[in-house]
């Protein structure tokens, strides 16, 4: 006992004065039986456990009735606060399930918005007979869209790949769209349309007045100024300069069924044109709408004599962008150049198959890092 070790049995009680020595011994065994006892049971959480002090004077066993009262009351209280905790998650909880509702409501809507202006299988029809397009957003709405457009014998379409994906891809998309309308009412040359594109961008996404303070504060120097020193400069840093940080990349394709010819502008995004297997590469100007002052840079027009049996492809960013392979590498446009070889032969439906299908096996299991759009018109 003196070595906090418990008697297996009652010690044998004499009818003489060791007996009375032995029976104390007893009960002072019995005592720490119940102490040991009731303190199992309180540890484990059944604060009703019934316990009675040895004494008056049994301090030990007065603060174990104490503890067992505060650790009571302590595990009252801490339920009222899990309850009022969990009460809390709840309604947090049902408040986010609600926003999130409202959320993908909106954004659902924008998407039928989207879908709205986007050219239909007739609406393309009505512009090219045999058009395809290949078209992939990464969230429910999309920063790239594609658009068609007749003006007379000449016939038009353009790749358009804006800022960012999502939410604030399609509001760009919105922006884009409704510029391009306006512009080509005016101007169906591509690189005018290219050049009012980005006076018309820079107006709705930069406050007025805002370009005369910077350039009072910065200076703004022009692409032609700086190809002229010899210095390259890639579109981030001229966006950094003028301070926009909104714009878009695509390619404007106008074509001349009559004289059978093509013009060609393009910011950043390349045109492919696949004749008897094949390929032809127009490449584009470096510098995206949006990234520099008006009348500092004049894109550059690019015009080429046709072929029947031509196809003509114009492409955002995201296919040759996008993880994937046994390798977990990008596609590249390497890669990309080879498929338009090889898909240009078939049917439209067939093509468009076709790069889904390479899309989705080239991808696998990775997460679709862009927007995605090809489009097709054969000549």
């Amino acid at each position: 006992m003196g070595r906090g070790v418990q008697p297996e049995r009652p010690v044998p009680v004499t009818p003489d004065e060791i007996g009375e020595m032995a029976e104390a011994v007893n009960r002072l065994s019995e005592g720490m039986r119940r102490t040991r006892v009731f303190s199992q049971e309180v540890g484990e959480g059944n604060f009703s456990a019934d316990y009675e002090p040895l004494s008056e004077d049994d301090a030990l066993g007065h603060a174990l009735v104490k503890m067992r009262e505060s650790l009571a009351s302590n595990e009252v209280e801490s339920e009222r606060k899990v309850r009022m905790r969990t009460t809390e998650v709840e309604e947090q909880k049902s408040r986010i399930e609600q926003l999130y509702g409202d959320l993908m409501d909106s954004i659902n809507y924008a998407k039928r918005i989207q879908e709205a202006i986007l050219p239909s299988g007739v609406d393309r029809a009505q512009v090219f007979q045999d058009s395809m397009v290949f078209y992939r957003p990464r969230d429910v709405v999309s920063g790239d869209f594609y658009w068609f457009h007749s003006v007379g014998r000449v016939r038009m379409f353009a790749a358009i790949d804006c800022t960012g994906h999502g939410v604030p891809g399609a509001f760009m998309s919105l922006i884009g769209y409704n510029v391009l309308e306006r512009v080509t009412k005016v101007f169906t040359e591509p690189d005018k349309v290219l050049g009012q594109l980005n006076r018309h961008a820079g107006d709705i996404l930069r406050p007025r007045g805002a370009r005369v303070q910077q350039d009072r504060m910065r200076g703004v120097v022009s692409p032609i100024d700086l190809a002229s020193m010899g210095i390259g400069v890639q579109v981030e840093q001229d966006i950094q300069m003028t301070g926009l940080q909104d714009g878009m990349d695509l390619a404007v394709v106008s074509i001349d069924r009559e004289q059978m010819s093509l013009q060609y502008s393009g910011a950043n995004c390349p045109l492919y044109i696949v004749r008897r297997r094949e390929l032809i590469e127009l490449k584009p100007d470096k510098w995206a709408i949006g990234s520099f002052e008006p009348d500092t840079f004049q894109y550059s027009i690019q015009n080429l004599g046709l072929e029947p049996g031509d196809v003509v492809f114009a492409a955002t960013d995201g296919f040759v962008d996008q993880f994937g392979g046994p390798a977990g590498k990008k596609f590249m446009r390497h890669r990309f150049r080879e498929l338009l070889v090889e898909v240009a032969p078939l049917p439209m439906v067939e093509m468009e198959q076709t790069f889904a299908e390479v899309f989705d096996q080239w991808r696998n299991t990775e997460e679709q890092v862009d927007d995605v759009l090809v489009i097709a018109v054969r000549v």
